[in-house]
């Protein structure tokens, strides 16, 4: 236990690979997936969570728009202030929008890449 503590925090992948190349875990090749495969998933995976990420930002940067034009109109003195607050956070809404959108596209022909390679 004490050999375990003592390596540190990086070198968890290196433990991974030397438990691989002992031989055990990778005897049969049925069992596992083709890289490609592999790949057109992760890519999957990757571009849904980048497209709930973006979603997440729109949702975000339009609800700060709408906070600061509720701002704007309660405190006119600083109203100024607040219709740039607003004009920044509906950008930011904008493009997490974009973003979400472009992300869907990439999600999407990451599906056709897996389909292609049945």
């Amino acid at each position: 236990m004490a050999d375990h503590q003592s390596r540190g925090l990086f070198h968890h992948k290196k433990e991974k690979e030397e438990l691989v190349g002992e031989g055990g875990a990778c005897d049969s090749a049925a069992t596992h997936k083709p890289v490609h495969e592999q790949d057109s998933k992760a890519d999957m995976k990757k571009h849904s969570r980048n497209q709930h990420i973006g979603q997440a930002g729109a949702l975000l940067g339009g609800a700060a728009a709408l906070y600061e034009r509720h701002q704007a109109k309660k405190d006119p003195e600083n109203g100024e202030k607040h219709h740039i607050g607003q004009a920044v956070a509906g950008a930011v809404a904008i493009g997490s929008a974009a973003y979400a959108h472009h992300e869907h596209h990439n999600k999407k022909n990451a599906e056709k890449a897996a389909k292609h390679h049945h």
